[in-house]
């Protein structure tokens, strides 16, 4: 059984914060000065002479001295659970802990010294390494075989691009004569024909299906491993893409034993994933099952490849690449049949959408769909939208579907220059067009796609979405900048929206759920450049303190 929830009466509250600035993030943006909490749920906002009296001798007092307080901030987008088990099992080698392949190679031989032979090493790398790395490319497989060649040896540079050693391709079954599989394609030496070891985006998977797969505890050791840092920057809900039965098993036994260390919406990869729709449908499960701490939010697929392997497909190409259009994993006939089931079951959708070519895809996907089983409200998103190539047309048709565009500002804050010269100037005129889009009356979010790319950071995200700038200072697409307060709304109301919860969170209201956040300045009041430096000092999770800055 789940822990019983507690009631809420007109008795003392069990915390109040005053003597502050609290950012409702209601209807009317309305400013208080204190708010008062009972039994995990917002009591009471008003003054100070409101909320002081509502305490007593058991009441735990917060004196804020002018500081901030907002709502618990909502990221959208995530991989968390994976990465959890990622940071258990795997090397990391990341461009914050390697800024070359020899420094690379090093790390998987001391990880070979201390492993039995004929176990996996895996590497955990950064999407866009090759650009990061001083010798502007990935390792080879021969490279890899130089450090060992008693181990089977993966890395994963993002989501989107694996590199295997020959015992991994071997095992694989990827020899010169392996065709690409559909979606995806194994890159051969264009003199020899032998693969380089370099996989990209489905043909990893001739690789990753001979990996042990990761076990229920150690999903629950993973998701319990990143929180702290989740918390301690003020996100006290996640949105995560599960892929695996284990990982759903991990959340619903952590949820039971009363051990859930945030608040998790789960979108089920439904393609290309251990689990499938099936299941789903026959067990009747919709969108919105479970409770404040666990629901199952809907099921994900992913169209095209990633950006960051020039893998999303686009009908220009690639200006650094000229003549590459990216890759479609999933064709017309089977998306159509994945979202109609879906829609018509009741689930959510969540479609990651990168290129044109994607989007016009998903646009004729649920327009069947639609057509066929009209739903209202039904807030299907579309993962990436509203980044690039989002003109008056995409947008007149994502309106007209009543879709949701997910965008993730992270990937301008962290990739900026690559996008220019991937993409080309042209494209990237209009990144990002937030400003419009709220001019146009898009209801949205934003999410992070973290944290394998990037740590989860949503007032990072926020600063990016104020600032349109890159982590190196520079400046894209500015037309687009959006208000503070905008971005705030992104990152609580509306982001509660997106997942059908604004009526329990994403604003400080009496009978909301307590998540809270103390933040040293008002971030509608300083400096855009300074939102991102703002740390939390107080997370308040469930009307409890979950985070406090020593």
């Amino acid at each position: 059984m789940f822990p019983e929830k507690k009631e809420m009466n007109d008795s003392k509250a069990d915390m109040i914060l005053f003597n502050g600035k609290i950012i409702t993030v209601n209807h009317e943006n309305e400013i208080a000065e204190a708010v008062a909490i009972k039994c995990s749920r917002i009591l009471k906002v008003g003054s100070n002479e409101e909320i002081k009296p509502l305490a007593d001798e058991n009441t735990e007092v917060i004196d804020l001295d002018g500081k901030t307080v907002v709502p618990g901030l909502i990221d959208t987008h995530v991989h968390y659970c994976d990465d959890g088990v990622a940071t258990i099992r795997e090397v990391d080698v990341r461009t914050d802990k390697v800024s070359s392949i020899k420094e690379l190679l090093e790390k998987i031989r001391e990880r070979a010294e201390t492993t039995p032979k004929g176990e996996w090493i895996i590497g955990h790398g950064s999407p866009g390494q090759d650009l990061k790395f001083e010798e502007k490319r990935f390792p080879t497989r021969w490279e890899l075989d130089e450090v060992t060649t008693e181990h089977p040896v993966t890395i994963h540079c993002g989501a989107h691009i694996n590199i295997a050693n020959s015992l991994a391709l071997e095992i694989g079954g990827i020899t010169k004569d392996t065709p690409d599989p559909e979606g995806g394609w194994i890159v051969k030496d264009p003199e020899t024909g032998e693969p380089t070891g370099v996989l990209r985006e489905t043909a990893k998977y001739l690789v990753w299906r001979n990996i042990p797969e990761p076990t229920v505890e150690e999903y629950k050791k993973g998701i319990l491993i990143g929180a702290d840092e989740v918390l301690k920057s003020g996100t006290t809900t996640l949105h995560d893409i599960v892929t695996r039965p284990e990982a759903l098993r991990a959340y619903f036994e952590l949820r039971r034993e009363g051990e859930l260390p945030l608040r998790f919406r789960l979108l089920v990869r439904v393609i290309e994933s251990k689990t499938t729709l099936e299941p789903l449908l026959k067990l009747g499960i919709i969108s919105g099952l479970g409770d404040e701490w666990l629901q199952i939010g809907g099921v994900k697929m992913s169209i095209d490849g990633g950006i960051t392997g020039r893998n999303a497909a686009f009908s220009a190409g690639y200006a650094d690449q000229p003549g590459h259009h990216g890759v479609i994993r999933i064709p017309q006939e089977l998306l159509e049949d994945t979202i109609m089931k879906a829609h018509k079951a009741g689930l959510q959708c969540h479609v990651h959408a990168i290129g044109d070519i994607a989007h016009e895809m998903t646009f004729k996907a649920f327009e069947k769909a639609l057509k066929k089983y009209p739903r209202k409200d039904h807030r299907h998103r579309v993962e990436h939208l509203g980044q690039w190539c989002f003109d008056e047309h995409q947008r007149k048709r994502t309106k007209e579907l009543g879709l949701i565009p997910l965008p993730n500002p992270s990937v301008l804050a962290g990739m900026g220059e690559f996008l220019v010269s991937c993409l080309g100037p042209e494209i990237c005129e209009d990144l990002y067009p937030f400003k419009t889009m709220l001019e146009e009356g898009f209801r949205f979010s934003i999410g992070s796609d973290a944290p394998g790319y990037w740590p989860v950071n949503t007032l990072r995200d926020a600063w990016a979405a104020v600032t349109h700038k890159t982590e190196h200072g520079n400046v894209v697409s500015p037309q687009e900048r959006i208000t503070p307060e905008q971005a705030l709304r992104l990152i609580t109301i509306d982001a509660a929206w997106v997942g059908f919860e604004e009526d329990v969170k994403g604003s400080i209201e009496p009978g909301k759920l307590a998540d809270l956040v103390v933040l040293p300045e008002d971030p509608l009041q300083v400096s855009p450049d300074e939102v991102k430096n703002l740390k939390p000092e107080i997370t308040i999770l469930d009307g409890k303190i979950a985070y406090k800055k020593k």
